[in-house]
C-alpha cells in the first residue's frame, strides 16, 4: 500500500494523496463496466479511490473520497477538513461540504449546514468562525442553511445528492 500523487507518483510520509493497493487478490476490473475499468489501475497499482496519508509509526489516515475533493483555483480542498472545523460551532448540528462549478476558481467550497434544536447563527458568522483554521482557500464561499441533510440507507450523509440537487435547483453565484 502506497500514497500516490494523481500522477501516480508515491509521496512521503505526511502528505495526502490516493491510497493505491498491489496485491496478487485485486480485482481485475469490473463487470461491464469499461470506463470504470480504465481508471481502476495504474500500472500494477490499484486506485481505491480513498484519500489519506501515512504517519512516521506507518498508520494509515484516511481523510475522504477522492470524488468528493474539491479543486478550487488550483488548490486541493478536502471537504473532510472544512467539516470537522464547521462541526465544532456549538449551532451547528450537521454539516456536508460539496465543490460546486465556480465561473473564477474551477470549483468553489460550499457548506450545507443543518443546525441544532434553537441555535441560531448566519452564514457570515460560520465562515469568519472557519477563518484562521484553514486556508483561505479552503474557506466556504456560501454557507446554505437546511433542516435536515440527506441520508443513504445505511446513514451516511449523500453528498452526491446535495451537489446534485444543487446544480439542479440551479445554484448560482450571484
Amino acid at each position: 500500500m502506497e500514497i500516490h500523487t494523481p500522477e501516480g507518483e508515491k509521496l512521503p510520509v505526511g502528505e495526502i494523496g490516493e491510497i493505491v493497493v498491489r496485491s496478487s487478490t485485486n480485482i481485475s476490473g469490473y463487470l461491464n463496466l469499461p470506463e470504470e475499468n480504465a481508471e481502476l489501475y495504474d500500472g500494477d497499482w490499484m486506485r481505491t479511490n480513498d484519500l489519506g496519508r501515512f504517519d512516521q509509526a506507518g498508520y494509515l489516515y484516511l481523510t475522504d473520497r477522492r470524488k468528493f475533493m474539491i479543486i478550487s483555483g488550483g488548490y486541493n480542498v478536502y471537504p473532510v477538513v472544512v467539516e470537522n472545523i464547521l462541526a465544532e460551532h456549538p449551532a451547528v448540528r450537521e454539516v456536508a461540504v460539496v465543490g460546486i462549478p465556480h465561473p473564477q476558481w474551477g470549483e468553489a467550497v460550499v457548506a450545507t449546514v443543518s443546525l441544532a434544536t434553537g441555535e441560531q447563527v448566519d452564514e457570515p458568522a460560520l465562515i469568519e468562525f472557519c477563518r484562521g483554521k484553514i486556508g483561505k482557500w479552503e474557506l466556504p464561499k456560501r454557507v446554505l442553511f437546511v433542516d435536515e441533510l440527506p441520508k443513504g440507507a445505511t446513514g451516511k450523509i449523500a453528498k452526491f445528492e446535495i451537489r446534485e440537487s444543487l446544480k439542479r435547483d440551479g445554484f448560482s453565484w450571484s
